[in-house]
């Protein structure tokens, strides 16, 4: 039973251990060829199939796992801040210092 996808050689981390893997473009679009055997490449069922990555798994099938698609974060709504209760905040209430609080009075913002 296969879990993965077959190892194949159109692959970019595929490597044929007696360099005669050939790539040939057509109009009908790419074949690879083996130039040792004179035929068509069969892949991962070749002796001399290989994995850069290291990743050919013994039931002939790629170990490398497709990129997981990223978790988009959840995003929490909006509180409505009108709908709670807010106490009233006084400067009395908040920590600052004397400085601060004289330079806040002077710009005339209207918090008791």
């Amino acid at each position: 039973m296969l879990v993965g996808k077959p190892c194949q050689p159109s692959c970019r981390f595929f490597q044929c251990a007696q360099k005669a893997l050939e790539i040939k473009r057509t109009k009908h679009g790419t074949v690879f060829l083996c130039s040792w055997g004179g035929d068509t490449c069969v892949g991962a069922q070749c002796v001399y199939a290989n994995c850069i990555r290291k990743k050919l798994k013994p039931d002939l099938t790629c170990g490398l796992e497709p990129p997981k698609p990223k978790q988009q974060r959840r995003i929490e709504p909006e509180i409505d801040i009108e709908s709670r209760d807010l106490e009233k905040w006084s400067l009395d209430q908040i920590p600052m210092k004397s400085k601060t609080l004289k330079k806040i009075k002077a710009l005339n913002y209207d918090i008791d």
